[in-house]
């Protein structure tokens, strides 16, 4: 084994600094939705968000946000060559968003510096697929007896991995397809074909989960009933609408996507998934949604995923928890009422849905104590007793 580098103290001062050095060409970073600051709603900087508001005020004296670190460091090369700005979040149009947020604080910052970046900073898209669970203190220590070292933050991971990346630059990058990844010219289905298949499954199966008594997604996939239900929805009602992406045929990808999240090894929690998921839902079930309605379809089982955002086992961390807990309360337990409320409150304009009040609030999926699943009209019953 070789260390290559370590980190010991994070300081995004000398992150600025780095990050501003003339030779470095292309930078990749992974940042989760929240992270980026920005409104789901417009894809824009959330100028309400306090550490945005911290930026604005301090004029990036000492960043407090992602687009703030981004931004300082432009600033301090200004002149200088330019740089890639790779992102690699799960989140679709992850680059176009970069670009949203970058260019919105330097508007509100520096304004003189929104002409530079536009012709010396790329942002390309990227789609990266890899199931990587958070990490715990006892892989944590797991892994310093096998290297015989304390590392801080050790990261697991399945074996599958996937990156492909638009062909967009404005600066020297590495040959990243030289250890597998794939330069495109358009990520955009690749992106939907993941975001819609693969993470489309995991709030059915984190949040029903969390209903039937399951702490990992791969219990949920042993969930004979639960994974049928997620299976059919997706089959149903998502992948007639995604377009072709090379090398990700729909059925296969599907079969795929269902025996990853069933590894063992992974202990991916539905709590992780469940945190933030109005960050999450937009894209994951809200335009699969939208996607049928567009066409006039029902989209009964992406409907009672929804209903389900009210049921968990955990306290709920969220941006909107306190907007959805007022809806639960006006709901009384009735799910289409808590559909309707979300589909037509502020949260609905978190999460972007332009379809609202036409939604209809008609469930027809249960799923079964045998294992198998069928249609009814009315309701999600027995999900909220736990008998279904």
């Amino acid at each position: 084994m070789r260390v290559l580098g370590a980190v010991a103290v994070v300081d995004d001062r000398n992150a600025v600094a780095w990050l501003a050095r003339q030779e470095v060409s292309s930078v990749t970073l992974t940042v989760t939705e929240k992270g980026c600051c920005h409104t789901p709603a417009t894809g824009r900087l959330d100028a309400a968000h306090p550490g945005v508001m911290a930026d604005l005020a301090g004029r990036l004296w000492q960043p407090q946000t992602v687009p703030g670190v981004l931004l300082a460091a432009p600033a301090a090369r200004w002149a200088a060559r330019a740089v890639n700005l790779v992102r690699c979040g799960k989140i679709a149009g992850n680059g176009t968003l970069l670009r949203a947020v970058v260019i919105g604080l330097a508007s509100g910052v520096m304004r003189g510096m929104v002409a530079w970046i536009e012709d010396h900073v790329s942002f390309p898209r990227t789609m990266v697929d890899r199931i990587v669970p958070a990490t715990t203190g006892a892989e944590m220590a797991a892994v310093a007896v096998r290297l015989g070292m304390a590392d801080a933050a050790p990261v697991r991971g399945e074996a599958f991995r996937q990156w492909v990346i638009e062909d967009d630059f404005r600066s020297a990058r590495p040959p990243w397809e030289a250890v597998g990844a794939e330069i495109v010219g358009d990520v955009a289905a690749h992106e939907m074909v993941r975001m819609h298949v693969l993470n489309g499954a995991q709030p059915m199966l984190a949040l029903l989960g969390a209903l039937r008594g399951h702490a990992f997604t791969h219990e949920a996939v042993a969930d004979a009933g639960l994974a049928a239900f997620v299976t059919a929805v997706l089959r149903e009602e998502t992948l007639p609408h995604l377009p072709q992406a090379a090398g990700m045929v729909h059925e296969p990808y599907l079969a795929q996507a269902m025996g990853r999240t069933a590894n063992r090894a992974i202990n991916h929690r539905c709590h992780q998934i469940a945190t933030d998921m109005s960050q999450k839902l937009r894209q994951r079930v809200l335009d699969p949604m939208r996607a049928r309605r567009a066409v006039g379809l029902a989209a009964a089982g992406l409907e009672t995923a929804l209903a389900n955002l009210r049921a968990g086992r955990w306290e709920v961390s969220d941006p909107v928890a306190a907007e959805v807990a007022g809806i639960v309360r006006r709901a009384q337990g009735d799910p289409g009422a808590f559909v309707a409320g979300v589909l037509t409150a502020k949260v609905a304009l978190l999460l972007e849905t332009r379809a609202g009040r036409a939604v209809r609030c008609r469930f027809r999926w249960r799923i079964s104590i045998s294992g198998k699943w069928k249609i009814f009209a009315g309701s999600v019953d027995g999900w909220q007793s736990g008998q279904g």
